[in-house]
């Protein structure tokens, strides 16, 4: 049995059929489902292409992302910053463009570009490396958290597993779009990683199956376990990673 796939969302698709507007006119249907099968854009990049990728070039001094489209036509999207990662999103480009040998020591750049209707949603992705400044030491114990769909559950236990103190940081993600759930887990790593940070102790994480299948009714709803396992948990390790990173905590999974 081969699974049927559609392209944009199965609630649009259907749309076409349920909802008198689009029955009326279906071009209206069209436009709407064919802007959302090609709303974003991903490029991988190519360590020999000058700017680390052929499409896309990003000028550090102004800030501006030029794209080469299809039939050769130059676009420019201009006031490109990044709030997390600018400084390193500008070392590594400008690294490429000053590298002699880029087929041996050049770097691919990729980038990701999503239309939103009024705005755009320009992300870059390169190879960061690992902070040298990383505390891996359990000398003196861990940070073990919990990650739940409403909050982080943190418990500071010795190196021996003695109780030393415990807490949680709280939020709520139901019924908030996946952008508002990626700001509200961001904004709780923050107090999390700098928690670990202040006792100067690695994190340790659960590494849980997230399928349904295995989450059961958790949660208490199939939706609230979709959430957590599809979306949510990926989200919260993701976040807990890079900003662990950033500030130099390790973290065991």
């Amino acid at each position: 049995h081969i699974p049927s796939a559609v392209f944009g969302i199965k609630k649009l698709f259907r749309s076409q059929f349920t909802i008198d507007e689009f029955v009326q006119n279906h071009d209206k249907w069209k436009t709407l489902f064919s802007r959302a099968r090609n709303k974003q854009l991903t490029l991988s990049g190519r360590k020999d292409a000058k700017h680390g990728n052929f499409v896309f070039q990003y000028v550090v001094e102004n800030q501006e992302l030029w794209m080469t489209t299809s039939t050769g036509k130059l676009v420019m999207f201009p006031a490109v910053t990044f709030p997390y990662g600018q400084e390193i999103i500008e070392e590594v480009i400008t690294k490429q463009l000053q590298c002699k040998n880029k087929k041996k020591h050049g770097k691919p750049i990729a980038w990701s570009v999503e239309d939103h209707g009024e705005y755009y949603i320009v992300k870059c992705l390169v190879d960061v490396l690992e902070n040298p400044h990383t505390n891996y030491s359990k000398v003196d114990g861990v940070i073990g958290v919990d990650c739940n769909l409403d909050h982080f559950a943190w418990a500071n236990v010795t190196e021996d597993g003695n109780y030393k103190g415990s807490g949680s940081f709280r939020f709520s993600v139901i019924g908030k779009t996946t952008g508002q759930i990626t700001k509200i887990i961001e904004a709780e790593v923050i107090g999390l990683v700098d928690l670990a940070q202040k006792y100067n102790k690695p994190i340790v994480i659960e590494k849980l199956d997230t399928t349904q299948s295995k989450t059961g009714d958790r949660y208490g709803s199939k939706r609230a376990n979709r959430m957590k396992s599809l979306f949510a948990y990926e989200k919260m390790t993701s976040a807990i990673l890079n900003r662990a990173d950033k500030m130099g905590v390790a973290v065991f999974q």
